[in-house]
């Protein structure tokens, strides 16, 4: 057994880790005798009070010490000086992120007197200037949660917004201070489980399971230089490790249809209710493999889920239905750590998720599907290095991966898998989607990282300066293979089945992959460095001063680009040298005790650039063997929409792909001038950036409760939009209008990434948390928050307004789709006294309802090829029917809000004492207690009346009241 455990902490020790962030704490303070004098030369040693693994430090002249770079848990620290009595102080809690500060007294005496001091630890860290907040393990268990997806505790911070994912399994994601989710940065262990594809628009690459978690810090302002590649917030996980004793939990979640109420649309269509089922087993185990050396954690988690979606199409109540999400993960976690002496620690992380599926939609007809298979993992091995007696080297290595494929059948994943060109079309009507879906792609993320960090303290040069200095070197490659729309996509002007004798059914156009597949590969390469100065000036004021420099080198194809703006070659390409960040904030005690804490910065926050910003300009270049080509060329075909038959020799027929013509049209295995959407690079491409303001204070009110309240504001610049470089104009300003390019070069839209997006932030963050005493715990989150730009989300988005080649930017100026006026989030556990166990929490979110536009599709004044910009003016609008909604829209572009959101979730939980310390609960959650319908925004089409203003989807494709069961035996 023995022999098994070092080789599995081997394989973890040596796996490699991704971009290296701060996943440690930091202890500080002073030692001094009973005047009050320094008393340099003291031996400190903090003592990890779980696995026996140890720091030494000696007092510096003035009596200061420092241990920087400390794994997060519980400490002993004892002093000793000859002459004086030993010093012992436990449970010192040092959080991820933290700087704990503790002033050591030495009385006289022998050393072989003990002095033994037990103190509360302060709420507040009087030295940081960072804004943000923490979530441990208790809370994470105590609290329910309707997917035990570790994101969806997170908006337990101000400032936070979490989503669900609805679109693939452990994909939920959160937004922060109004910034799109992908600015969001996923660190664990110290390591970066980023998705370089998708930044953090789909949470963590790999999914970090509940039960190997032993805190999370989420920083939403301020962080320090050694944090970037985001804006708007920093994750920071860390798992639990082995300790000198062996520990672990068994458990098991479970919930089924008949735990689960019907959801709005079923009970008041009377569908047939989903045979929906959720369980969740596992179990951990960590423990010694040579007590205060060596130690291991392992998790394994089987999801497996069944979730319903309800399919509702007011316009066709045939197709409407409940149908089946079947998720059938498996998820692996491996951590090994090592202190080889005094001086040196190694340690490594391996966390695995394979997660097969299959999917739904609220708007696809019967037999329309998609199907998921998704591996990801995130590895990574650290090595800590201290160096004499105030210095410390830390040296990552990582990895993170993911292979994505996806497939409308579940043929696609055969050997061969079928070709997608072979399948029925997709059928795009206006309300509703049918036949075999565009889905047929297979994508491989890799990255691979390096980063060394030094950390040096430097007491008493007007006053005490913790150093750090850092590099990162980070490799991305991105191997695509698509070929989604090789079935074609026809799309028409009605929402009834294609009827042979009925030419309003016929399609009015087809958008088609030609000639051939597509298949392209990209990499790119990432330098980073950064300086931190934390300088405590006294022992009220610290200063926090920083600079982090980042620059992307990501090559991309630019040989034709007549718009680049500078000489092209096949080896020219846009780097982004000007990103320097200096960072500068603050930290003021107000009281001798050092309960109130006043703090601000300043700062420049770099955004990474994803690779779906550069993507398309390799899968949609000028001469090209494969691009989607939408037939007409000049606009749909006006006949059907006028009860005419369609002319062209694609469409006259019906929605069957004609591949004769198609094919000689654009002959296969050739390369030829792209008839469909262009994309081009940018010489002047810059990095996106936010310069963030905040201002605020936080007071322990009471020895177990903090108050904290701070304004933020976050102006995001140099926002990726994009340029039309062959902006149509239509004959007229009706929709069926025939449509004219001015240049004739290009046939369809050829698009240049421009940085001309600006979107500001304005929030107060209030936050009122209290920790468990007196048999009860709480915490209130609430921001009121405005969120205004001249685009929707800066994440590369054409951008409506434009008229020729004027963007009108003042134009689309409007909230943006992050936009929550109020968000409030509070939770509390309650331990029943006189029960012997019971305990009771509970959570609810309250916050506004999301921004959406009103428009008219059918009309196109401005004449400028599409009808987005169409916004209805100010006023009160109504939908009519069943399940309408009334708005009061402030005109322009997202000019309404959309249903308020609601949820409470509550749980009644026992402990069962066992012997040996072990404990069994047992819990019963209640997901949306009160069977809140939470709606999304709807439709603003008046053009689509059967749902213009109708509430037809669910957030998080429904979620009614459900009862959970749990077991959890803990040993």
């Amino acid at each position: 057994m023995r022999r098994l455990l070092i080789l599995v902490v081997a394989i973890s020790l040596v796996a490699g880790t991704a971009t290296a962030q701060n996943a440690s704490s930091e202890l500080r303070g002073e030692v001094v005798d009973d005047q009050g004098l320094a008393l340099p030369g003291v031996t400190v040693v903090a003592t990890n009070q779980d696995n026996g693994q140890f720091r030494e430090t000696v007092a510096n002249v003035d009596g200061s010490f420092f241990f920087p770079v400390m794994a997060p848990g519980t400490y002993e620290i004892t002093a000793e000086l000859p002459g004086f009595r030993r010093y012992i102080r436990p449970d010192i809690p040092l959080t991820v992120g933290s700087s704990f500060n503790l002033t050591v007294e030495l009385t006289v005496g022998g050393i072989e007197e003990e002095i033994t001091v037990t103190a509360e630890a302060p709420l507040v860290d009087t030295t940081s200037k960072e804004v943000g907040g923490y979530v441990q393990q208790q809370e994470l268990l105590d609290t329910p949660s309707f997917n035990r997806n570790f994101t969806g505790y997170l908006d337990l911070v101000p400032g936070v917004v979490a989503t669900g994912s609805t679109s693939s399994f452990a994909a939920d994601s959160i937004m922060v201070n109004g910034q799109d989710s992908s600015n969001v940065a996923y660190n664990f262990d110290g390591a970066s489980n980023d998705d370089d594809h998708l930044g953090g628009s789909a949470g963590a690459q790999a999914r970090i399971p509940i039960e190997a978690v032993q805190e999370f810090q989420l920083l939403t302002g301020q962080f320090d230089a050694e944090f970037g590649l985001a804006s708007g917030g920093v994750l920071n996980a860390v798992s639990k490790s082995g300790t000198n004793e062996f520990h672990g939990a068994l458990f098991a979640f479970v919930k089924g249809h008949q735990m689960t109420a019907k959801d709005y649309f079923v009970a008041s269509q009377d569908l047939v209710k989903p045979d929906t089922q959720e369980k969740q087993l596992g179990f951990t185990v960590g423990g010694p493999i040579l007590r205060d050396k060596l130690h291991f954690f392992w998790s394994l988690e089987r999801p497996i889920l069944d979730t319903g979606v309800t399919v509702n199409i007011p316009s066709r109540p045939d197709q409407n239905r409940a149908e089946i999400e079947a998720v059938r993960p498996w998820n692996f976690f491996a951590r090994g750590d090592h202190q080889i002496n005094a001086n040196n620690t190694w340690g490594g992380r391996w966390l695995y998720e394979t997660s097969p599926s299959t999917h739904a939609a609220t708007s696809w007809g019967i037999g329309s599907a998609e199907h998921e298979h998704d591996h990801d993992w995130a590895a990574g091995g650290s090595i800590n290095s201290v160096i004499g007696n105030n210095k410390v080297n830390v040296l990552r290595f990582g990895e993170v991966y993911e292979d994505l494929h996806w497939g409308s059948t579940e043929e696609s994943f055969g050997s061969p898998p079928k070709a997608q060109k072979t399948e029925a079309p997709q059928l795009n009507f206006l309300d509703w989607t049918g036949g075999t879906l565009n889905t047929a792609f297979r994508r491989i993320n890799w990255t691979l990282n390096a980063e060394n960090q030094f950390s040096v303290f430097i007491p008493d040069k007007n006053g005490d300066h913790d150093l750090k200095f850092g590099v990162m070197w980070r490799y991305m490659n991105l191997n695509y293979n698509s070929n989604g729309r090789r079935n074609g996509r026809f799309i028409f002007d009605t929402n009834k089945d294609f009827n042979a004798s009925d030419y309003s059914t016929y399609p009015e156009r087809l958008s088609i992959q030609v000639p051939n597949n597509q298949h392209y590969v990209m990499t790119g390469t990432v330098l980073s460095g950064f300086a931190q100065d934390k300088w405590q000036l006294n022992d009220r004021t610290t200063l926090s001063i920083g600079v982090r420099y980042d620059v992307e080198i990501i090559p991309t194809p630019n040989e034709d680009n007549e718009f680049y703006g500078a000489a092209v070659s096949s080896t020219i390409y846009p780097i982004d040298k000007n990103n320097l960040a200096p960072r500068l904030g603050f930290s003021h005690v107000l009281d001798e005790d050092g309960r109130t804490v006043l703090r601000g910065g300043l700062g420049r926050f770099y955004q990474k650039f994803r690779v779906t910003h550069i993507d398309n300009v390799f899968g949609e270049q000028m001469y090209d063997d494969s691009f989607n080509v939408n037939l007409p060329l000049d606009g749909v075909d006006p006949g059907p929409s006028s009860g005419l038959r369609p002319t062209a020799a694609y469409l006259k027929d019906g929605p069957t792909v004609n591949w004769a013509v198609i094919d000689a049209l654009y002959p296969p295995g050739s390369k030829v001038l792209n008839a469909g959407n262009i994309r081009f690079d940018n010489a002047a491409r810059e990095n996106p950036y936010a310069d963030q303001l905040s201002f605020g204070f936080e007071r322990q009110i009471a020895n177990n409760m903090a108050l904290s309240m701070d304004y933020i504001r976050v102006m995001q610049r140099a926002q990726l939009i994009l340029h039309n470089h062959n902006q149509p104009s239509r004959v007229s300003t009706a929709r069926t209008a025939k449509i004219e390019r001015p240049n004739s070069t290009y046939v369809d839209d050829v698009y240049q990434l421009l940085n001309g997006g600006s979107i500001n932030h304005d929030a107060l963050q209030v936050s009122l948390d209290k920790r468990f005493s007196n048999n009860y715990r709480f915490r209130i989150s609430y921001t009121l928050g405005n969120t205004r730009g001249n685009t929707r989300q800066g994440d590369a988005q054409s951008v409506y307004t434009q008229v020729g080649g004027d963007l009108n930017l003042g134009s689309n100026w409007g909230p943006t789709d992050f936009d929550r006026r109020h968000n409030l989030v509070a939770n509390t556990t309650v331990a029943v006294p006189g029960t012997g166990g019971l305990r009771v929490s509970g959570i609810v979110r309250v916050r506004s309802g999301a921004r959406f536009s009103l428009l008219d599709s059918t009309l196109d004044t401005n004449q400028n090829g599409t009808a987005n910009d169409e916004w209805l003016a100010a006023g009160t609008y109504s939908g009519s029917g069943t399940d309408s909604y009334t708005v009061n829209y402030d005109g322009g572009r997202n000019g309404g809000v959309g249903p308020r959101y609601f949820q409470l979730d509550g749980r009644a939980g026992y402990t069962l004492e066992m012997p040996n310390a072990d404990t069994l609960e047992a819990y019963v959650d209640f997901i949306n207690l009160t069977n809140n319908s939470n709606f999304n925004a709807p439709s603003g089409d008046k053009r689509r009346s059967s749902t213009y203003l109708i509430l037809r989807t669910l957030v998080n494709n429904g979620l009614p009241r459900q009862l959970q069961i749990g077991l959890r035996y803990a040993y």
